[in-house]
């Protein structure tokens, strides 16, 4: 059996063999938990059952109905939004929902003919309602479109609880890519960095399409290491979908190295090196932001301006000055993993000190870059 053969390879303390399905085994394991578990207080109250709000709790439930009673035909960004949750004199509850969609020809499907799906949605979430809070509810179901522009934020709330409002990376739009490029000599067993140049992409009014075509044109053209903070995670799985929202090709991206080496290879720190991973061990110990690195390292960090700011600025037309913010973004980066390189041996104490140098010289091309070195060296 599976687990004769797993006890070969490592000493279990015990081996069950359930079925949750069956209700097989399961009396075993409980009981054997409830032998071995410390005696500690409770962690919430004995007959709390989650830490979910009952706002969050109601809309859950009312979404069921609608992907039990539609199926295929739910349109997938539907989503509910508890507006009100009020107890009565009479300990009723009210509930009033919203059930938002994205277009009329949705609206229609939750309907149903004379109003037979949205009727038969409130009539089985309100059982449900009443026995899990052991009350009368009455519950109001509203049925709005509303285009995803204008209800990502409340999207997004709605998945997680409540806990965040950032939008998930195939909804993220560019507006500017900035880098810093080095070339890389070799003298011994050591490298050498060179720095080349600090810009960013394309011009004030380019386009998303030309960013994004332009980005993975140069990592064609450059065959570069690339070097980023949260980039695995956050950066290039934003530039991946919204190249695929425009239909552009990234093959050498995609398929330059091997299985072991390559762009995509989590542990191939020398083709893309995120340095949230490799700071961490790849989450053996904590992922810290980069402003806890630069302040650790005494850098300057966010200047100013940070990522909560961006879409303000971009609303007001400010492109300039989120071209500048993402500019300094990429030397504290670059500061970051040069400090790095020099701690793992790959580049010596004199070849690191003449990196510094360059970046400081470079620095005095830029407004906005001499005040990163002021306050760099204040």
């Amino acid at each position: 059996m599976a687990h004769e053969h797993l006890n070969l390879l490592y000493k279990f303390e015990k081996v069950f063999t359930i079925s949750a399905l069956k209700n097989d085994g399961l009396s075993d394991l409980m009981n054997y938990l409830s032998e071995v578990a410390p005696v500690s207080p409770w962690f919430y109250k004995e007959d709390q059952i989650t830490d979910s709000s009952a706002d969050f709790l109601s809309a859950e439930i009312t979404r069921e109905k609608l992907f039990l009673n539609l199926r295929e035909e739910l349109p997938y960004s539907t989503a509910v939004i508890t507006e009100q949750f009020e107890e009565k004199k009479d300990k009723s509850l009210v509930i009033k929902q919203i059930i938002f969609v994205l277009k009329d020809s949705h609206k229609k499907i939750v309907l149903g003919k004379d109003g037979s799906n949205i009727k038969k949605i409130n009539i089985e979430a309100r059982a449900e309602l009443e026995k899990l809070f052991e009350c009368k509810v009455h519950l109001f179901l509203f049925v709005k479109v509303r285009p995803w522009i204008d209800r990502s934020e409340e999207y997004h709330l709605e998945i997680t609880n409540g806990q965040n409002s950032f939008l998930r990376q195939p909804f993220h739009q560019i507006v500017v890519i900035s880098f810093l490029l080095c070339n890389i000599s070799y003298q011994s067993s050591y490298e050498v960095f060179t720095l080349q140049e600090i810009r960013s992409g394309g011009t004030l009014n380019s386009s998303e399409k030309e960013l994004v075509k332009g980005f993975f044109n140069y990592i064609s053209e450059k065959k570069p290491r690339l070097v980023s903070f949260n980039g695995r995670t956050f950066d290039i799985p934003v530039l991946k979908y919204r190249a695929m929202v425009h239909g552009i090709q990234a093959e050498y991206f995609h398929k330059a190295g091997d299985k072991w080496n390559s762009y995509n290879q989590r542990y191939s720190s020398d083709w893309h090196c995120d340095l949230l991973e490799s700071l961490s061990d790849f989450g053996a110990s904590a992922r810290v932001k980069m402003n806890e690195v630069c302040a650790a390292f005494n850098l300057p960090g966010k200047i100013g301006v940070d990522g909560s700011q961006v879409m303000g600025l971009y609303d007001s037309g400010k492109i300039q000055e989120i071209r500048d913010y993402c500019e300094t973004d990429v030397i504290n980066t670059y500061l970051i993993y040069l400090r790095f390189m020099h701690h793992q041996g790959r580049i010596t104490t004199e070849s690191y000190n003449k990196s510094v140098e360059e970046l400081l010289l470079e620095c005095e091309k830029k407004e906005h870059l001499k005040k990163f070195k002021e306050e760099w060296l204040w």
